[in-house]
C-alpha cells in the first residue's frame, strides 16, 4: 500500500506547486511532490482543545495535533466581514484571496481567482476532494468551482464535471442526479461514470476499489451532507468515515508519478458547533 509524499500546509503547498514561488532558470524550485490540505470546517482551538480534553480523559490517548513541531496562524476573515463565512474562507485557503461572503473564487471586482486545484492540475498532477459535507458545499467547491454565490450548488456539480477531478468523495448526490435538485434531466453521476469514473455508494463498496487499477474515483454517499462521527459509528450507518475516504484516495492519487493534491475537509465541525452540540465536534 502506498503512501503520499508529503504533508504541507497551504503556503508551503503554494510554493510547492509553484504557485506563488515560480522556478527561476539559475535557481530550480525544489519543493514536495504532493501536497495534503487537512481543514475542519469551524475548526478552531476551542474545538481542538476541547478534544484534546475528551481524548486525555475519556480515552487515555491523546491528538497529534499538539505533537506538531511547527505552527503556524493566518487569517480566513473575508473581504467584507471580520466574521468569515466556509464560501470566503475555502477561497481564502484555497486561492489566497479575500472575497466577499458567499463568493466562492471571484474577487469583489467580479475577477476569478486561480486556485490550487486549477495549478496542480496545469502542473500536471491529479487533484482529490474529500469532504463530509456535499462535494458541492462551500469548502470542496472552492478547490474547482467559480460563483459569487455560494448556494449555486447545481452549477457547481457542473463545474465539479468540466474539472474532472481523479477522486471526488463526500455528500450532495441532490445535486447530481435528475430526481434530485436538479431540473435540468442531467444525471451527473452517470455522465462521470461514461467518462471513466468508477463510482462507489457506500462504506463496502468503497473498501472494494481496486486502488492500483482506479484512474478516477467517483463517491457521494449521501444525499446531503454526510452523518455526524458518532452518528455513523452508533447507529451502523453504511457510509464511510473521513479516515476510511482517506485511505482509499491517496492510494488511488499515489498513482500518479507526478504527484497529487488532496484538499481533505472534515466539513460537519461547523454544523455541530452551530447547533451547540459538542459531542458531535468532537467525534468529528
Amino acid at each position: 500500500m502506498k503512501r503520499p509524499i508529503a504533508l504541507a500546509l497551504a503556503l508551503s503547498m503554494t510554493a510547492s506547486l509553484g504557485v506563488l514561488a515560480p522556478a527561476t532558470a539559475e535557481e530550480p524550485a525544489e519543493g514536495a511532490k504532493s501536497a495534503i490540505l487537512l481543514i475542519g470546517d469551524g475548526m478552531s482551538l476551542a474545538q481542538i482543545y476541547s478534544t484534546q480534553i475528551y481524548a486525555e480523559e475519556v480515552l487515555g490517548d491523546s491528538l497529534v495535533m499538539p505533537s506538531i513541531a511547527d505552527t503556524a496562524v493566518t487569517t480566513t476573515h473575508s473581504a467584507d466581514s471580520k466574521v468569515t463565512d466556509s464560501a470566503a474562507a475555502g477561497t481564502a485557503i484555497h486561492a489566497g484571496h479575500k472575497v466577499d461572503n458567499g463568493s466562492i473564487n471571484v474577487l469583489p471586482d467580479g475577477a476569478w481567482a486561480y486556485t490550487l486545484g486549477q495549478a496542480a492540475q496545469e502542473a500536471g498532477k491529479s487533484v482529490g476532494m474529500l469532504s463530509t459535507a456535499r462535494m458541492t458545499h462551500a469548502t470542496p467547491a472552492s478547490v474547482y468551482g467559480h460563483d459569487a454565490d455560494r448556494d449555486a450548488e447545481n452549477l457547481f456539480a457542473e463545474q465539479m464535471v468540466e474539472f474532472m477531478p481523479q477522486v471526488a468523495l463526500g455528500g450532495g448526490a441532490r445535486h447530481f442526479l435528475p430526481d434530485g435538485k436538479r431540473d435540468d434531466g442531467r444525471n451527473l453521476i452517470d455522465e462521470m461514470v461514461a467518462m471513466g469514473y468508477t463510482n462507489v455508494t457506500d462504506a463496502e463498496e468503497l473498501q472494494a476499489v481496486d486502488t492500483e487499477n482506479t484512474e478516477y474515483l467517483l463517491g457521494l454517499f449521501t444525499n446531503s451532507h454526510m452523518s455526524y462521527e458518532v452518528d455513523r459509528v452508533n447507529e451502523g450507518l453504511d457510509e464511510p468515515s473521513l479516515a476510511e475516504m482517506t485511505a482509499v484516495a491517496l492510494d488511488v492519487l499515489d498513482n500518479d508519478p507526478e504527484g497529487f493534491f488532496v484538499s481533505i475537509e472534515a466539513g460537519r465541525i461547523d454544523h455541530a458547533c452551530h447547533d451547540h452540540d459538542i459531542t458531535g465536534s468532537i467525534w468529528d
